[in-house]
């Protein structure tokens, strides 16, 4: 599945999923539950985890993008390009 966010939408929803890490952690931990329900937590747990590690790849590749991409249009790339190809 792929979603196009915001970068508003995407600090919400690390924000929301940080907090339910915490929560899952104690329950995960809390020896008074069954061991059923230990193991949801351990499972929504990883589901957690690997959607937030989804998040930040984007913002990583997002920004690794923008930099390549000023790099590209700044009038010093530009002027700096042609003599790279000519004296090879």
């Amino acid at each position: 599945m792929k979603l196009e966010i915001d970068d508003l939408e995407r600090r919400a929803i690390e924000r929301s999923l940080a907090e339910r890490r915490s929560r899952l952690i104690e329950k995960a931990g809390d020896t008074t539950l069954t061991p059923a329900r230990r193991q949801a937590s351990y499972r929504e747990l990883s589901a957690n985890a690997s959607a937030l590690r989804k998040l930040r790849r984007q913002i990583r590749s997002a920004k690794s993008h923008a930099w390549v991409a000023r790099r590209t249009t700044s009038p010093v790339a530009a002027m700096v390009a042609p003599r790279q190809l000519t004296s090879s």
